[in-house]
């Protein structure tokens, strides 16, 4: 499922700035080339340098996943294991080995289970999973993170060269106000690509991070709580409080 505040959120910023320059009315006063191959070439470069070429094409595959609001609902995770405890109770460990998990990860969990692993051995193995999933978001919320503080400063390196061509053309007046345009584009060039698209992105992927830890979380203790034979009751009241942040949000 589409994840409208983010899209909307993206489009709604880049439309307010497009109408800003509509009413200004010189949009070709606004595209330099020079600048544009300064700051939109060069600054993925300089990520580039910074991390592995295959962090990279996963920070860019991630940019799919912000766009997809496809997490599971936690309150339906809660129904999920309560469902689950309640055919452990009846039929015993075994008698989950028919049963239909919808989240993978949950599913998984439930495999071990009736493999006969014990719950440190279950646990351990998830959260492993867990782990390593937390690592490339993170990784790749880093890569866009870099994307946003490189932009600026290649924007402002522009400028710089823009202002060393403007000097050296002193002698003629007229060329001072446009090679000034010109120079402050690569700044300006610079900080849409921090604040429109590179630092929205670093945040987003560390909010699916942490809301995806929390549901992990919310599975690893709904197993343990079916292995360790507790109350299905019991189980999903303690669920309960994974829904406490969810509400407040």
């Amino acid at each position: 499922m589409l994840d409208w505040a983010t899209v909307l959120g993206g489009l709604g910023a880049v439309a307010v700035l497009a109408l800003s320059i509509w009413l200004g009315g010189d949009i070709a006063g606004y595209l330099d080339w020079p600048s544009v191959l300064i700051v939109l070439v060069g600054s993925p470069l300089v990520v580039l340098s910074r991390f592995r070429g295959r962090d990279c094409l996963q920070a860019l595959r991630s940019v799919a996943r912000v766009l997809r609001d496809d997490l599971p609902a936690p309150a339906d995770l809660v129904a999920e294991i309560g469902r689950l405890a309640e055919q452990a109770r009846k039929g015993g460990l075994l008698a989950l080995e028919s049963a239909v998990v919808d989240d993978a990860f949950a599913q998984k969990g439930v495999a071990l289970m009736v493999d006969g692993h014990d719950g440190d051995a279950v646990r351990t193995s998830l959260q492993r999973d867990v782990s390593q999933q937390q690592a490339r978001h993170l990784r790749s919320a880093q890569v866009f993170r870099s994307l946003g503080d490189v932009a600026p400063a290649m924007g402002m390196l522009g400028t710089l060269i823009g202002l060393v061509a403007m000097l050296a053309h002193l002698d003629d007046p007229k060329s001072v106000g446009p090679g000034m345009a010109v120079a402050l584009l690569t700044t300006l060039y610079g900080a849409l690509i921090a604040h429109l698209v590179a630092l929205p992105l670093a945040d987003k992927l560390q909010l699916i991070a942490q809301n995806e830890k929390r549901l992990r979380m919310l599975v690893m203790d709904g197993l343990a709580g079916i292995q360790a034979g507790n109350n299905p009751r019991l189980i999903v009241a303690q669920l309960q409080a994974y829904l406490d942040p969810e509400r407040s949000e």
